[in-house]
C-alpha cells in the first residue's frame, strides 16, 4: 500500500514539475528564443530537482525507516525525473512540429552563429570556419520522433546519475520530524 503511495505522489511531482518546465519553456520562448536555445537544458534540471527531492522525502517519510533502502529511494525520485522529461519531449516535439515550425531554423542559425564567433576567437582560418559550418548545415536540425527519442535517451542518462545522487543523500541525512515540520 505504502509503495503505491510513494508512486503515485512521485507521479504527481513528475506531472507538476513536467507541466512547471513547460511553462517555464513558455515563458524563455516568448521573452527571448536565443535565451531558450542557451538554457532549457538548465532550466530543466532546476525545475525537476526540488520535485525529485520531494519525492525522495515523501518517501522516507512515508515509510517510516531511517534505514531505507536505496532502492526503494531511487525508484520514485527517478520516476518524478521520468515523467517531467515525457512532458518536456513531448511538448519540444509539439513545439517544433505543430506551434512553431521555424524554430528548427532559429536553433539551426543561432547554433551555427555562436560557433562561427568561437572558432573565429580560437583563429580558424576563413576556410576551416566556412568547411566546418557546410557540414553543420547539412545536419537533420529537426525534430522529429527518431531526434525526440535520442534527446529523450540522451537525458536519462544526467536524470539517472542526479537521482542516484539525490538518492545517496536522502538515504545518508537524517530527516526528523518536529513540530509539524520537517528538520534535515
Amino acid at each position: 500500500m505504502k509503495q503505491s503511495t510513494i508512486q503515485t505522489v512521485a507521479l504527481r511531482l513528475g506531472i507538476i514539475s513536467g507541466v512547471l518546465g513547460i511553462i517555464a519553456y513558455l515563458i524563455l520562448y516568448r521573452n527571448n528564443i536565443h535565451l531558450l536555445f542557451q538554457w532549457v537544458g538548465f532550466m530543466s534540471f532546476v525545475t525537476v530537482i526540488p520535485f525529485m527531492v520531494a519525492s525522495g522525502i515523501h518517501a522516507r517519510i512515508q515509510l517510516q525507516a531511517s534505514q531505507v533502502s536505496f532502492k526503494t529511494l531511487l525508484q520514485p525520485i527517478f520516476l518524478t525525473f521520468i515523467i517531467f522529461l515525457g512532458f518536456l519531449i513531448i511538448f519540444q516535439y509539439l513545439m517544433y512540429n505543430a506551434i512553431d515550425t521555424t524554430i528548427a531554423e532559429q536553433f539551426k542559425n543561432y547554433y551555427i552563429e555562436q560557433q562561427r564567433e568561437q572558432m573565429q576567437a580560437e583563429g580558424m582560418t576563413e576556410r576551416k570556419i566556412k568547411h566546418s559550418i557546410i557540414a553543420l548545415e547539412k545536419g537533420d536540425w529537426g525534430l522529429g520522433l527518431a531526434n525526440s527519442l535520442k534527446q529523450f535517451i540522451g537525458f536519462l542518462i544526467p536524470g539517472f546519475f542526479i537521482s542516484v545522487f539525490i538518492s545517496l543523500l536522502l538515504k545518508f541525512v537524517p530527516l526528523k520530524m518536529g513540530d509539524g515540520r520537517l528538520e534535515i
